[in-house]
């Protein structure tokens, strides 16, 4: 039923629907976080915990090159996967976000940070010089990266607005966006019972057999999956994918 709402008129009112919903959602860590803003702190930790087990020593290897190292953040919200995470692991990081109450909120956070100065040409504050460089305000369907220009295309929370084919074409656009060793990481919930809807912010939930297929559709190698711990029991169980490019 929800792909026949999808491809009735190429997706325009599902993701309308989308945007409209988050219009009205307050840009704080509670709103972005469905009201449960204190899973955070283990959410942070976990994710950090992945992407150093996945990718620390290429970007160990980048930084001994004198190569800068870079990622994107995908349905950025408010940046704070990239406050708390990206900016600490990566010398330049880029957010996309279509809301712009969550673009503004994710500015003002990050230049109180001293990480966003205005972009790339105004540098940064902080004393190991990472720094913000673009915001695009794109949804993912729309958005084309830019060629072997990211170490890590990081991607939380988001992807369910998507229908099937539109996860696939994006998830091939971001493996040509990366630069040789890098990953595509991926953070989602996970239904226990097939495909969820939720009607309300034109979402759903897929199961991992789902997500699998998605990935083999896509062109992209499955490197590692965990699951996040230390959540509370009501919330759906939470995937961390690390996904490359087939060789």
């Amino acid at each position: 039923m929800w792909r026949q709402h999808v491809d009735a008129d190429g997706g325009k009112r599902w993701y309308d629907d989308a945007i409209s919903y988050w219009k009205g959602v307050d840009a704080s860590l509670d709103g972005v976080l469905g009201g449960f803003g204190s899973v955070s702190d283990a959410d942070t930790r976990e994710s950090r915990n992945f992407l150093q087990d996945v990718l620390g020593r290429q970007l160990v290897r980048a930084r001994e090159a004198g190569e800068r190292t870079k990622a994107i953040d995908c349905g950025a919200g408010i940046g704070r996967v990239t406050e708390k995470l990206l900016i600490e692991l990566f010398d330049e990081v880029d957010l996309l976000e279509p809301l712009p109450h969550f673009v503004e909120k994710a500015k003002e956070k990050l230049a109180e940070a001293g990480s966003w100065k205005g972009g790339r040409e105004e540098g940064s504050m902080r004393s190991d010089g990472h720094r913000v460089n673009q915001f695009f305000q794109l949804g993912m369907q729309e958005f084309v990266p830019e060629e072997k220009c990211y170490d890590c295309i990081w991607i939380q929370w988001c992807l369910g607005h998507l229908d099937d084919q539109a996860c696939v074409d994006f998830l091939q656009r971001c493996g040509k966006g990366l630069k040789p060793g890098g990953l595509v990481a991926l953070k989602e919930n996970i239904s226990s019972d097939g495909i969820i809807v939720d009607r309300d912010d034109s979402s759903v939930t897929r199961p991992h057999s789902c997500w699998l297929r998605l990935f083999k559709q896509s062109g992209l190698t499955l490197v590692k999956v965990e699951n996040q711990k230390q959540f509370p029991r009501e919330l759906f169980e939470v995937k961390m994918y690390a996904l490359k490019p087939k060789c």
